[in-house]
């Protein structure tokens, strides 16, 4: 399990070093963010997947940590927008070499690859109207839709080229969510502190709070928040 865990830890690190950074600099954590995708993907194209889920799975982590440092709801939602850039840039690198080495591929592969950039077009002419209207919203739904195509694109075609190693490093993924979800259950209050995780959690609460969110919830259903832990 030593290679499994170095795999997961290089994924953690990559999940980590944009948020940080983007409290310096928002362009040097976009750039980081780029250029650690590109390394990545050419260095250790077999590891990309595993990288990707950790970064679905945990980068809310690390944003809780640096979350004291958050001001504003603006910053909150930016800084979480690190795994979809690192999905893109990952997804242009080896789509980019789907295109140019196109003809070599096995025909399922091909076929597989074509209707979903064609599902993509479609999400992307549907982006643009919706930019037309509410940018920020568009932007939302974009990342949303488009993430789980990228996603499979990016596996199907990195799992024909080369062998992934999934299963020692889910194990090892499997086993810190798990931990941390029994952690959690057992001393919620103790662990969220520990993490940031209650100014995180209170940040999204006002966030909702502002967009009127807990309102309509009081006017449809009488419940009323009180604080993060309802």
């Amino acid at each position: 399990y030593l290679g499994a865990t170095a795999t997961v830890a290089a994924g953690m690190l990559i999940t980590a070093v944009p948020v940080v950074f983007h409290l310096a600099s928002q362009s040097i954590a976009i750039a980081l963010c780029v250029l650690i995708s590109v390394i990545l993907t050419y260095v250790r194209s077999a590891s990309v997947p595993v990288a990707l889920i950790i970064a679905y799975l945990f980068q809310n982590l690390f944003v809780a940590m640096v979350s004291p440092a958050i001001v504003d709801n603006e910053q909150l939602n930016t800084i979480r927008a690190y795994n979809f850039l690192m999905t893109a840039t990952v997804w242009l690198v080896i789509t980019a070499g789907y295109w140019i080495d196109r003809g070599s591929l096995d025909r399922r592969v091909r076929v597989a690859t074509d209707v979903t950039t064609g599902v993509l077009v479609l999400i992307g002419l549907y982006f643009v109207l919706g930019v037309l209207s509410h940018a920020e919203s568009a932007v939302t739904y974009l990342r949303n839709i488009a993430a789980p195509f990228l996603l499979f694109q990016i596996c199907l075609i990195t799992a024909y080229r080369s062998p992934i190693e999934f299963i020692k490093p889910l194990v090892i993924v499997a086993a810190l969510a798990t931990g941390y979800g029994f952690l959690e259950l057992f001393a919620q209050e103790q662990l969220l502190r520990l993490v940031n995780g209650d100014v995180y959690v209170s940040l999204r609460v006002r966030q909702e709070y502002e967009s009127g969110v807990w309102l309509r919830q009081l006017q449809e259903t009488g419940y009323v928040m009180r604080s993060y832990l309802d």
